[in-house]
């Protein structure tokens, strides 16, 4: 299994080069795209949320609290006073790391549901549709943001499998394949969960249209750039 050095430098590079690439489609600024490089790269941290290494677990734990506790502050800044949104980010922040995180570690396997493809598409159409319908973002920032935490979660798998190989002897780990799947037979109501979640976000994604807009534009710009 790769460790957590190799999963935050791969994260960073892989969606640097997305986060760039689209920056070239003329859709976003500088600004988006920073916010777009660092979604990637976090997405390429958040599946080790279900790990057994402590150093791990603390930092993508922190990491994920903190997001989420600044983005409910942004959300709230033009709706309640200062004050409020300093005790609620606070009250949040606290909560998650000392409540939901441990919880969710208890309840969870470490390369299980939660390394999963199921995993990766429902964090990308999360992110997205938060990006959207909360933040009113464009539509073509909010896929943009939500397709890059799609890649790093999913760059996350694919390191995760590369690594249960054993290049010397060519013999396969017995982690291999327990990253890049959709559906955990070992837990199938979990699995069925990750599911349902991922239909519900489906039905409120900002359409397709912009979605296919955007992927022809990401295709354009790379040939271009190749050519």
């Amino acid at each position: 299994m790769a460790d957590f050095r190799t999963h935050f430098t791969t994260a960073c590079t892989v969606s640097g080069i997305f986060a760039t690439t689209a920056l070239y489609t003329g859709e976003i600024t500088l600004i988006d795209t920073v916010l777009i490089w660092g979604t990637g790269t976090f997405g390429g941290l958040l599946p080790d949320i279900d790990s057994d290494n402590s150093i791990t677990l603390t930092i993508t734990s922190t990491l994920l609290a903190a997001i989420i506790a600044i983005g409910l502050g942004g959300y709230l800044a033009s709706r309640v006073p200062l004050a409020h949104n300093l005790a609620l980010i606070t009250a949040v922040l606290w909560f998650f790391r000392g409540a939901v995180i441990p919880f969710f570690a208890r309840i969870t396997v470490h390369r299980g549901n939660w390394h999963s493809l199921s995993a990766a598409f429902l964090f990308a159409f999360c992110i997205t549709n938060c990006s959207y319908h909360f933040f009113e973002k464009t539509a073509s920032f909010s896929f943009l943001l939500g397709l890059n935490g799609g890649i790093g979660f999913i760059t996350h798998l694919f390191l995760d499998e590369i690594f249960a190989i054993n290049l010397a002897s060519l013999k396969l780990k017995r982690s291999f394949g327990t990253a890049l799947k959709l559906w955990d037979f070992s837990s199938p109501c979990l699995s069925t969960l990750l599911l349902a979640l991922c239909a519900v976000q489906i039905y409120y994604l900002p359409g397709f249209q912009p979605l296919e807009s955007i992927i022809s534009k990401l295709l354009e710009t790379t040939k271009m750039g190749l050519g």
